[in-house]
């Protein structure tokens, strides 16, 4: 493995490296620009004479190791050269925030056919991959299962970095740093195996494949000893066999996986992206109830399938109803990843009393083992709507009263009219201006007295309201607490929510901007890698609004120190 270190500015560090510096002819290799900064970054590629360069996809992992948080983007390019021969790769240049860094030229030598070399280190590491299926469809997820076997009478030093799966047609949830650990016997050796179950969803259609790469650091021993008598006494391997640090990257094996595009949905339905195995329930109550009253109308989804992507809007408008947008919960299931229950609470009020039921509904899904649309329709909910008080009995009344004077008299009732313009009249000529009464300028004298009196404030009261620091204090000492309460009840969703929302109004008052203006592509920019801790908290819960649950691995105490270090100097500064 060959290494181009690039150059150390502020947290900034950049590295080039080969995955071989010698394969055959016909062979490819890879080449990987690993950039230790949250910030994005352009790259350009140079050109290399004799050498086909093709990007290979871009990977992101973030770290917590004693409560330092690290970001690292790697960028790979897949290089096939074309002649036998020693190749240059020249410099790639990486820019960051209008700051230009350049790798040191690489050299890659390339063997004929026959001339193939093993690697040195071949069986000491190696990496299994395992999904549930090689066919998906778009925006559909997966379980996946990655181990990684390290020889246990090899002297691995550390492992440098987890596994990634560098391929921008899916997307792989975060591993995390706490793999399970077991051993196992393979060929007649042991193994030390590091386990992760994750999800991966599909992005983009076609077919693809799927390589997980990680790097570790193998001891390697060197020969001191000399011919003949040693030059120094120290040299003897009486004293200790001497180690060499070699770096190591594994690949695990090729998993080819076919995504395809989802049919169009079917004429009617509403089809909001749901991939998977769905059930479909609604409910309400009350349903004996009075006009004008509100209903909860319940719509319960439970099954294994993508829930960021089930969505529902509930009841439409329609005449006699009053509609308000339904609110959504989820809540995933502990023993099944991919599997949860998302409830839609929505108000609904009827105003007709003559409303007996609540319509219909039903919610649209694709399974992918059926590879065809699913919906579920529900049968309507009935409902008994009272009257309110005066609504019929008042309509009622006046229409008889109407009706049977108009009989008496033997009118057209369209001459009532005349009698409605003649009894205003009177009422007119009765009228006495209400500035000619006495009270009416008493009364207008109230408020000119009272209205002073009421209000006065002291200015220093006045002043303490007025001070926006007293408003923060108290959200952020409301927010500490929902952060205590969630760190003792080891609430990772209600942490990453409260933490959040702590660090926005922190991050608010030194922009001089609104907390809810605030996101995580303004964190990137603004901050860099100076507060690498907020930006992983940004990052899991972007993680956990678009899957709908958190990393089981975050280590949320871990966190919470970082972050209580950089809340500090935010505010010192």
């Amino acid at each position: 493995m060959a290494f181009g270190s690039l150059a150390h500015a502020q947290d900034v560090v950049v590295e080039a490296f080969l995955d071989s510096t010698e394969i055959s002819l016909g062979e490819s290799t890879r080449i990987s620009i690993r950039i230790s900064s949250s910030t994005e970054a352009d790259i350009s590629i140079p050109h290399i004479p004799d050498v086909t360069v093709r990007h290979a996809g871009v990977s992101r992992s973030t770290s917590i190791i004693n409560g330092s948080v690290s970001t690292r983007n790697t960028h790979s390019y897949l290089l096939t050269p074309e002649k036998p021969g020693t190749h240059t790769i020249p410099p790639f240049t990486v820019s960051i925030k209008r700051k230009e860094y350049t790798t040191q030229a690489l050299t890659l030598n390339v063997l004929p056919s026959s001339q193939r070399k093993d690697p040195e280190l071949e069986g000491i590491a190696f990496i299994q991959v395992g999904m549930e299926k090689n066919t998906l469809y778009v925006g559909e997820k997966s379980r996946v299962r990655i181990k990684l076997f390290t020889l246990m009478t090899a002297r691995i030093e550390q492992i440098r970095s987890i596994p990634e799966i560098a391929n921008d047609a899916v997307m792989l949830n975060p591993l995390g740093n706490s793999p399970q650990q077991s051993t196992a016997e393979i060929g007649g050796k042991r193994y030390q195996v590091f386990s992760w179950e994750t999800t991966l969803t599909a992005l983009k259609r076609g077919p693809t494949n799927l390589e997980a790469i990680a790097e570790i650091d193998v001891l390697t021993p060197t020969q001191r000893r000399t011919q003949g008598f040693p030059q120094s006494l120290f040299d003897d391997d009486f004293f200790g066999a001497s180690y060499t640090r070699t770096p190591l990257r594994v690949f695990s094996n090729t998993i080819e996986l076919d995504i395809r595009p989802i049919p169009p949905a079917p004429e009617g339905k509403s089809f909001s992206g749901a991939i998977g195995k769905f059930g479909f329930e609604v409910d309400a109550s009350p349903t004996e109830l009075t006009a004008g009253d509100p209903i909860t109308l319940t719509l319960k989804v439970t099954g294994t399938g993508n829930f960021d992507r089930v969505f529902h809007d509930g009841m439409k408008a329609s005449d006699g109803w009053k509609i308000y947008a339904p609110q959504s919960s989820y809540t995933p299931s502990e023993r099944m990843p991919l599997s949860g229950e998302k409830v839609f609470r929505q108000a609904i009020i009827p105003t007709d009393p003559r409303i007996s039921t609540i319509p219909s509904l039903s919610f649209t899904y694709f399974d992918p083992d059926k590879q065809d649309f699913v919906t579920i329709d529900n049968k309507p909910v009935s409902i008994v709507v009272k009257a309110a008080p005066g609504q019929a009995s008042a309509d009622s009344t006046a229409t008889s009263d109407t009706e049977t004077e108009d009989a008496a008299t033997g009118l057209d009732p369209s001459t009532r009219l005349v009698d409605l313009a003649v009894a205003l009249d009177r009422a007119h000529s009765s009228f006495k201006p209400v500035a000619y009464s006495v009270w009416f300028w008493l009364l207008m004298l109230v408020p000119v007295v009272v209205i002073p009196v009421a209000t006065y404030v002291p200015p220093a009261i006045i002043e303490r309201i007025r001070r926006p620091d007293n408003r923060q204090k108290k959200t952020l000492l409301h927010l500490e607490k929902e952060m205590d309460k969630a760190l003792q009840a080891k609430n990772k969703t209600a942490y990453l929510e409260a933490a959040s929302a702590y660090s926005c109004q922190i991050l608010a008052e030194k922009w001089k901007v609104s907390p809810l203006s605030i996101t995580t592509a303004d964190i990137k920019f603004r901050c860099g890698t100076r507060y690498p801790g907020i930006l992983t908290l940004f990052t899991n819960r972007e993680v956990l609004h678009y899957a709908g649950m958190p990393d089981r691995d975050l280590d949320m105490n871990a966190l919470h120190q970082g972050l209580q270090s950089e809340w500090q100097s935010l505010q010192s500064n």
